[in-house]
């Protein structure tokens, strides 16, 4: 980490306050695959994040993720970019329970109709973020414009991160929780600062690194091959520095061995 003094950490934080507010960080999705057994594996696509989950033995799951965000707010001249990283180890159990309403054709291939589960992670991220902003209300796609500061920052996020599902044939709910540290690394901030925001940042850069909280919510529908999803994700890291924000995600959930089975059943 650098020292408090550090000229690269005052224009950092200067930016923050001058340009962005105290908005720095962009939720990512977490991975909410759910293992069940050995062997299996699953992958998660959608327009801003790829992720995948596999375990090797019972009850241990290895998860990795790659994500990227955007936010432009329509009443502001600045947006953030946030492209993250991570991987986790863990652990899961999960349990049978009575569905809410009970079929009596089978479905191959799916002999549980509804489970309950749950799971913790121990997780590392790590990433950058952009901003591009400008004050005064000067659009800062404007050649010239002397407003317009940014800044580019590595992340290390390690968090702990827990799940509980619910999950039937055709539909699953999730709800996630995740608690870590966030460090900011190798910050380069360039533009013009007044010195009130460089002696403001001094004492900002003492807080360093942040407790963040986020949360998730997930509903997926479709079978035990693939699912259509909607991850709502939202943080909030009980600090001044911070603003609440939420990032949106929808795509599709892949139970690979189960998609293959299918896909050999049909050829033969």
């Amino acid at each position: 980490m650098k020292s408090l003094t550090s000229p690269i950490y005052f224009l950092f934080f200067a930016l923050l306050l001058s340009s962005c507010g105290h908005d720095f960080f962009i939720p990512e999705q977490a991975n909410l695959l759910i293992l069940e057994e050995k062997k299996d594996l699953k992958t998660s696509i959608s327009y801003n994040h790829l992720q995948a989950a596999y375990s090797p033995l019972n009850h241990l799951g290895l998860k990795v993720s790659g994500t990227f965000n955007s936010v432009r707010p329509s009443t502001e001249n600045h947006f953030r970019k946030l492209y993250m990283g991570g991987i986790g180890f863990g652990t899961y159990t999960s349990k049978v329970i009575k569905p809410l309403n009970k079929r009596k054709r089978k479905i191959p291939d799916h002999p549980q109709l509804c489970f309950i589960g749950a799971e913790i992670y121990a997780n590392a991220s790590l990433g950058v973020i952009r901003t591009l902003g400008s004050s005064n209300n000067v659009d800062f796609f404007v050649p010239g414009s002397r407003s317009t500061r940014s800044f580019e920052s590595n992340l290390f996020n390690p968090h702990l991160s827990t799940q509980l599902y619910w999950q039937s044939r055709t539909f699953t709910l999730n709800l996630g929780f995740r608690l870590g540290a966030l460090y900011y690394y190798n910050a380069l901030g360039f533009g013009s600062y007044s010195e009130s925001d460089l002696k403001f940042a001094d004492n900002l850069v003492k807080n360093t690194p942040f407790l963040l909280t986020e949360y998730d919510l997930q509903i997926a529908k479709g079978n035990n091959r693939l699912q259509t999803f909607l991850q709502v994700s939202w943080n909030d890291s009980f600090s001044e520095f911070f603003n609440p924000y939420a990032s949106v995600s929808f795509g599709l959930k892949i139970n690979v061995p189960n998609l293959i089975k299918s896909m050999k059943r049909i050829e033969h």
